[in-house]
């Protein structure tokens, strides 16, 4: 982790591996990793808290491959299906899978793994005495334990729902076999765990300007998160919520309890952050010691570190692993049409001459978004960059039109020296793929083994999610002034809103044709760029007069479009109930892959959560299974 001590591994012996509720029976010795272990408590806290944090990086956790794309992207309108079937991505994407999916054990073994060296740590750490000095560093350290253990546990309890609650900060083996047959507990008391967990963080932890950097757990991060939490706690149950949930008296608590609740914590942040000017530098590697929009992100430090990132690995431009890229899945066509919206490139028209137009599928209304998966750019458009012609700047860096294997030989030098810009850039949209995560072409870093963080909380997801709260609670017109902050942020000051006059000759190397050259398209571009005025700005921001159900309607919307791939979309869904809607929406043929299975088989309530896996449900008696799923022993819920 950045500006943290060297990282020394916890012990963390096979009864840890245990804690996830896993059989006991082959545990034969105590943990030995002890306060003895350690001179002084500073020692302890600079070498173990570390391994806490790093619990975060599994690789079913928070890597690209893990939680963030298969719990919170895949199965809903932003991919398209896996291009290859592994580790359960296109089970999960059609909603085909059951208890025994190897993808959601191995998930649910992590989390536990996370929460069990969260109270590993905070059980040897208090056993070291402190002085009045050393009072304060202990008290933060116990709030980011907390912290990551709060955040490992709403994640969870989003997936499974009621699952075992285990806090106990006993790691010996007599503490462990206590634990290993713990039942269900309620996600309404889970939630109220994970509240006690964040308010002592919020209390304790330091500030952002102590902790120096956004993969150190805050007051702030504290705050944005239990912020998340209560607008989470809104969801009816019939899409896996709690509708309110309780407190910690068991009492019931409304849902407009917790949106004023959502917009007290949420306030606490507002202000302490600012949006980045330029909407991929939240993305670049190099820009992550100085991000000033980043709240909490979970830490990687590659390459060569042994501890890397696979951030533009699992999603990327298709490649040999110069550019780093699995390809893993698809962007859904019709999600990366709408960033094209605000400019008036896709529209219920026919395609018009220069073929930015096309139509809605019939029976489709305007404002569902959803365009058609037929979309032709002009020989013109694709010479000059499509990206030239869309305002939004979070299209050219949300979705790749390149081909990386080519653009990486030619900037290598090793590719044809003839090939142009329109052989490397701007492929058919069948060849779009995800971006966002910075990723150099060529790549010198191996697969897995780069340096790009994942921003677990930032804050344009805070102003959108207070843009929420304050629509819920009937102040429409603040609500628009939140989401047109990050609306404005992603528009550009210059874009071609026409194809410049002049002759296009497109390349066609098989018979010695170089196509126009590229510094004559540039010069095209510069000299044909247009200011945007400030009426052609207003007419790209969300409109003011919208009712409560349009404004939530803008709102989801830019969420889609700002947070793509970071993970939220389907809690976004499910928490406004539009989770079935949006499904029904996606169309084979938007998925545009071969062999595509578009997400047809959701069922709700059922798949608004995974089921506890079944190598668990067999190995401890008193855990219950959901009922959607079947029963155990112990029953269901």
């Amino acid at each position: 982790m950045k500006k943290m001590k060297k990282l020394y591994l916890l012990v963390i012996l096979l009864v840890l591996q245990m804690f996830v509720l896993n059989s006991c029976a082959d545990v034969t010795e105590e943990n030995n990793t002890t306060s003895a272990s350690f001179n002084n408590i500073e020692e302890y806290i600079d070498g173990v808290l570390p391994s806490v944090y790093a619990s975060l990086r599994s690789g079913r956790l928070y890597s690209q491959g893990g939680f963030t794309t298969q719990w919170g992207d895949n199965g809903v309108d932003v991919l398209g299906v896996a291009s290859f079937n592994s580790s359960g991505h296109r089970e999960l994407h059609g909603y085909a899978f059951d208890t025994g999916l190897q993808a959601i054990s191995e998930t649910w073994i992590q989390y536990y793994k996370g929460i069990a060296t969260a109270n590993n740590f905070l059980d040897i750490l208090n056993d070291f005495p402190s002085d009045e000095n050393q009072e304060i560093k202990k008290n933060q350290a116990i709030a980011e334990a907390r912290f990551i253990r709060a955040l490992l546990y709403f994640d969870m309890v989003k997936i499974w729902g009621d699952v075992p609650l285990i806090t106990l900060e006993d790691a010996t083996l007599s503490g462990v076999l206590e634990n290993s047959d713990i039942g269900n507990s309620t996600a309404a008391e889970i939630y109220v765990q994970i509240e006690k967990d964040l308010l002592y963080a919020e209390e304790f932890a330091m500030s952002k300007s102590e902790a120096g950097s956004a993969d150190i757990a805050s007051k702030e991060a504290a705050s944005a998160l239990l912020g998340k939490m209560y607008l989470q706690m809104t969801t009816k149950t019939a899409f896996g919520g709690v509708e309110g949930g309780i407190d910690s008296d068991g009492n019931p608590v409304s849902v407009n309890d917790r949106y004023a609740m959502a917009k007290a914590a949420l306030e606490k942040v507002i202000g302490k952050y600012s949006l980045e000017p330029n909407f991929a530098d939240v993305f670049d590697n190099d820009n992550e010691e100085s991000n000033a929009e980043v709240i909490f992100a979970v830490g990687f430090d590659g390459p060569d570190l042994g501890v890397g990132s696979n951030y533009g690995d699992i999603l990327g431009p298709v490649g040999d692993g110069r550019n780093g890229a699995f390809n893993s899945f698809r962007p859904n066509i019709d999600f990366c049409f709408q960033y094209l919206m605000l400019d008036g490139l896709v529209s219920k028209t026919e395609t018009d001459a220069n073929g930015f137009a096309l139509p809605l599928p019939d029976g489709v209304p305007q404002d569902q978004r959803v365009m058609a998966s037929n979309f032709s750019i002009s020989n013109p458009g694709r010479l000059l960059g499509l990206e030239n012609f869309v305002s939004d700047s979070r299209f050219e860096t949300t979705i790749a039109r390149y081909i990386g294997t080519t653009l990486a030989g030619f900037l290598e030098g090793t590719t044809n020296p003839n090939i142009t810009r329109f052989d490397v850039f701007n492929i058919n949209t069948g060849g779009w793929q995800v971006l966002k995560y910075d990723k150099p072409v060529p790549n010198p870093n191996g697969i897995g083994d780069g340096a790009a963080d994942f921003p677990y909380l930032r804050y344009a997801d805070v102003l959108l999610m207070y843009a929420e709260v304050l629509n819920e609670l009937g102040d429409q017109s603040q609500a628009l002034e939140y989401v047109n902050m990050v609306r404005r942020r992603a528009l550009k000051t210059h874009i071609l809103k026409d194809i410049p006059a002049g002759t296009y000759v497109f390349p066609d190397l098989e018979n010695g044709v170089a196509g126009t050259p590229q510094s004559e398209l540039n010069n095209r571009i510069e000299s044909n760029l247009v200011e945007l005025t400030d009426a052609d700005i207003q007419e790209r921001l969300v409109p003011s007069g919208l009712s409560k159900d349009g404004m939530l309607d803008a709102i989801l919307f830019e969420r889609k479009l700002e947070l793509a791939y970071e993970g939220s979309r389907k809690d976004d869904l499910l928490r406004t109930g539009k989770i079935q809607d949006a499904i029904n929406l996606v169309r084979e043929n938007s998925i545009n892959l071969v062999d595509p299975l578009p997400a047809v088989n959701f069922e709700l309530p059922k798949h608004a959560h995974w089921p506890i896996p079944t190598r668990d449900i067999n190995l401890n008696p008193n855990l219950k299974q959901n009922c959607h799923y079947g029963s155990s022993n112990a029953g269901c819920f």
